[in-house]
């Protein structure tokens, strides 16, 4: 989810140094971060505090920051005792009560700040040869012609001083030959994760992730995900409805893969890279130091 990747970089970006150099960051990160002059990071939401796509974990993550004041602007912000949670369903309503205790949170000692601006969506980049300003137009929320909340401009424009902008709106999943599309929702078309075609069941075709439920979800979700998958998949193998009689042992299994694809980490591969971060990080009183290039796990799982 690009809402709650934003929400792990602000939380690196705004830390304090001597707690980053206490967890798995990448060393190339943490040399950035030790040269970067970030005063204040501003989010901009193109609708609403209740259409907000980021998750509460992420969000909670910010009352760890000492040092740092965290703002909510937007229209009709509730408090975290107001009547209209009671109308929310339970999940906005907790990320509602979160946001709002952090915006209410008393900071002693303020060094940097983290902005939620609700409602506002970037208009232009502004700049000689790099970014300097951006200008952000103000909506107001309507329903279309569908009966949906979008957001639309009121012609209302600021600009915000800045030196970098990050994108993050999104994504979408895209066709597969040969396989049913929802265009509406950008995923394959499935029933809990075997792919179907206007209902009818494709026997032996499954997906899971994103391209089967969209683009929402952290690893947790994903990996229920997988599991709901797996099991129909195995289901679908002890009841005959896919495979042969004579399947594959496992050692002509890793064979077929091995002749697919070359750069293969199995179980005891995986391992052998989780002791040698872990190794690197105990030198320097890190958890771990991350690998940060395919080569380098390849070569450490061997």
């Amino acid at each position: 989810n690009p809402a709650q990747a934003l929400l792990n970089w602000t939380t690196r970006a705004t830390s304090g140094l001597e707690e980053l150099e206490k967890t798995d960051i990448a060393d190339h990160a943490l040399g950035a971060l030790r040269k970067s002059n970030i005063e204040e990071v501003v989010i901009l939401g193109r609708r609403s505090h209740l259409h907000a796509a980021y998750n509460n974990p992420e969000l909670e993550e910010f009352a760890y920051l000492p040092g740092v004041e965290i703002r909510a602007e937007g229209d009709g912000l509730p408090s975290h005792n107001d009547e209209v949670l009671d109308e929310l369903d339970w999940v906005t309503k907790r990320k509602l009560k979160t946001l709002s205790r952090l915006a209410e949170r008393k900071v002693d000692v303020t060094n940097k700040r983290i902005v939620f601006r609700f409602l506002s969506s970037p208009a232009e980049l502004v700049g000689n040869g790099r970014v300097e300003k951006i200008q952000v137009i103000r909506n107001r929320l309507e329903l279309n012609e569908d009966g949906k909340m979008v957001a639309r401009p009121t012609g209302e424009k600021t600009m915000i001083e800045t030196g970098l902008v990050l994108r993050a709106i999104g994504y979408r999943g895209h066709p597969f030959p040969g396989l049913p599309f929802d265009e509406s929702r950008g995923v394959i078309d499935n029933v809990v994760g075997r792919v179907a075609d206007k209902g009818e069941v494709r026997p032996g075709v499954y997906v899971v992730g994103w391209i089967k439920r969209g683009p929402q979800g952290i690893i947790g979700t994903n990996k229920q995900c997988a599991v709901e998958t797996v099991s129909h998949l195995l289901s679908d193998v002890s009841a005959g409805r896919i495979g042969d009689k004579s399947p594959l042992s496992s050692t002509e299994v890793s064979a077929a893969i091995a002749l697919r694809k070359k750069e293969v980490v199995s179980e005891s591969g995986w391992r052998k890279i989780d002791v040698s971060e872990r190794r690197k990080g105990k030198r320097s009183g890190r958890p771990r130091v991350k690998f940060c290039s395919v080569d380098e796990m390849i070569d450490n799982s061997a």
